[in-house]
C-alpha cells in the first residue's frame, strides 16, 4: 500500500517497476492506479495507459 500511496510522487523512472508491484500483488487496484497514471501524466489518454499497464 506504500507503493499506491506514493505512486503521485515517485520519480517518473520509478513508476513502471511501482506500478507493475502494486498490480501484481493487487490487480483490483488497475482502476486506483490507471487515474492516477493519466492526472500525473495528462498527455498519456486512457487507451495509451490501458494499454501500458497491461503490457506489465
Amino acid at each position: 500500500m506504500l507503493n499506491l500511496l506514493t505512486l503521485p510522487v515517485r520519480p517518473e523512472s520509478e513508476l513502471a517497476a511501482s506500478s507493475q508491484q502494486i498490480l501484481a500483488s493487487r490487480p483490483d487496484l488497475k482502476t486506483v492506479v490507471l487515474p492516477m497514471l493519466v492526472q500525473r501524466f495528462p498527455e498519456l489518454t486512457t487507451a495509451v495507459s490501458s494499454r501500458t499497464i497491461k503490457s506489465w
